[in-house]
């Protein structure tokens, strides 16, 4: 044992009066085997007191191996005050490296065989990783106390111990709906919140949509046989709010942010293995909080974008005023941050996305094959988009698979995604970024030109595997004369 979790034993048994779980019920029992994962299996307690079992659910990531390939993942999920004890067991494989993520928790741990115990004092989002395997983890999400909204103020509720199946697959929300979830409930099939106001949908319970086939599937006429179904769809509406919830295995995003304006999304887990699966995707949205979440993803976890032009519609308007916190990013394949790739493409009516803050981020992955497109925090500013006033704070990325740092660029129009050029990049700020990795590709600070550029990037106690960077020389970036003022100190 080591020493500190000998201290944190002394130190944890002190709360033990105070500590309280509370686990969920499980699926019903014909639903049982084909949801659940029996690679790991997990047990919680109070300090000294008694075991108790959790389900481990089965969810699917993308492998990295293509954007058609994917694994199956497992998660638990709990309430709970206090101090208490985990047990993890390996069912699947012997036990000879653990990693315990995101690592600057620094969580001690015990092995014994194959089985690991350690303590947790708060809530948060784990990943737990063994042998360097990050696609066969456990994610481990453990909430606080679920606080129940008065029964005469909840107007939707789905229930526990059954399989709440959705006609056509979608539950359409109404003006002043609370839309609660049982601890347990699985839901099979989408939210929709359009044109409504004052919506909100929370408890703990599951959004599955497993049951569908998937983009991957028929990669040679996906558009044919691809159902399009979101885990939570948000159209322009007002005031929205999302609580404690899981979404997992959508068709496309997991929750898809439109014209929308106020909304509040915390303490939500996303899990998505499908071509643009994206976590949180916001388009020409503004006024938006989201804190203590957990997204893991095959395509973006976070995308902000202005305008969106599509075949199917016509999304127009600026993004302003995002908030990002406490939150933890998972990307199997693209970015964890993404902003800036669509607007309205009008020389002289372009839009702006403006005041964006990133605060206390985890970024766990980033795997993007495409050398153009990558950027663990990535700001592609096309299509007559203006990016101006940006902070990200106290950002800590953990060593990637494959990608870059950074990529800060007013992209010219090319790869489709942009279809015309950029505007400019404006007063972007990183204080305390730090990165503990190697093999990354050059981070990126570009303009197109004099009119079209990049003007105040700054960071402040830059920090590559613990040292920190006082000029740009001292790590690997890429500019060019149209990247005006780049600055950093300590």
């Amino acid at each position: 044992m080591k020493p500190t979790l000998l201290f944190l034993l002394l130190f944890y048994s002190t709360l033990y009066s105070q500590s309280e779980i509370k686990t969920y019920p499980s699926p019903p029992l014909e639903s049982n085997t084909e949801m659940h994962n029996n690679d790991y299996s997990v047990r919680i307690r109070t300090i000294g007191g008694t075991w108790q079992n959790l389900y481990e659910y089965k969810t699917y990531v993308n492998s990295g191996q293509s954007r058609f390939a994917f694994e199956e993942s497992s998660f638990v999920t709990f309430d709970f005050k206090g101090a208490i004890q985990i047990e993890v067991t390996s069912n699947w494989k012997t036990i000879e490296k653990v990693l315990i993520r995101p690592q600057h928790k620094n969580i001690p741990y015990l092995k014994h065989g194959n089985k690991v115990y350690f303590y947790i004092d708060s809530p948060g989002k784990i990943s737990f990783e063994i042998n360097d395997n990050r696609y066969r983890n456990l994610q481990i999400f453990a909430n606080e106390i679920e606080t129940v909204p008065p029964s005469n103020l909840i107007t939707k509720t789905f229930y526990s111990h059954i399989i709440n199946e959705l006609p056509n697959n979608e539950y359409i929300a109404k003006d002043n709906d609370v839309i609660y979830f049982e601890p347990g409930a699985i839901v099979k099939g989408r939210i929709v919140v359009s044109n409504k106001k004052n919506v909100k949908i929370l408890g703990r319970g599951i959004i599955d949509i497993s049951h569908l086939r998937k983009q991957y599937s028929y990669p040679e006429n996906a558009v044919e046989d691809y159902e399009y179904i979101h885990g939570i769809s948000i159209k322009y509406s007002e005031n929205v709010s999302i609580k404690g919830i899981i979404i997992n295995d959508p068709q496309i995003y997991a929750i898809e942010v439109l014209n929308s304006d106020y909304l509040d999304i915390s303490n939500v887990k996303i899990f998505t293995r499908v071509l643009w699966g994206d976590g949180i995707n916001m388009v020409a949205s503004n006024n938006i909080n989201i804190d203590d979440c957990f997204i893991r993803t095959a395509d973006d976890c976070i995308a902000i974008y202005a305008t969106r032009i599509r075949d199917w519609d016509y999304i127009e308007g600026d993004a302003t005023n995002i908030k990002v916190t406490n939150s933890s990013f998972y990307a199997d394949a693209a970015h964890p941050i993404e902003i800036g790739w669509h607007g309205n493409r009008k020389l002289d009516s372009g839009n702006i996305i403006y005041n964006v803050n990133f605060n206390n981020i985890d970024i766990l992955e980033h795997d993007e094959p495409l050398y153009e497109y990558q950027g663990a925090i990535s700001i592609n500013c096309s299509d007559e988009n203006r990016c101006i006033d940006f902070q990200f704070n106290n950002i800590r990325v953990e060593d990637f698979k494959e990608g870059r740092l950074l990529n800060i660029k007013v992209e010219p129009a090319k790869y489709g995604a942009a279809i015309t050029d950029g505007d400019k990049i404006r007063n972007i700020s990183f204080y305390n970024l730090s990165y503990k990795g190697s093999g990354e590709n050059p981070s990126i600070i570009k303009g197109l030109n004099c009119e079209r550029h990049v003007d105040g990037v700054h960071f402040q106690d830059l920090k590559i595997n613990n040292q920190i960077i006082k000029k740009l020389s001292e790590y690997s970036f890429e500019t060019n004369n149209y990247a005006y003022n780049p600055t950093l100190s300590s």
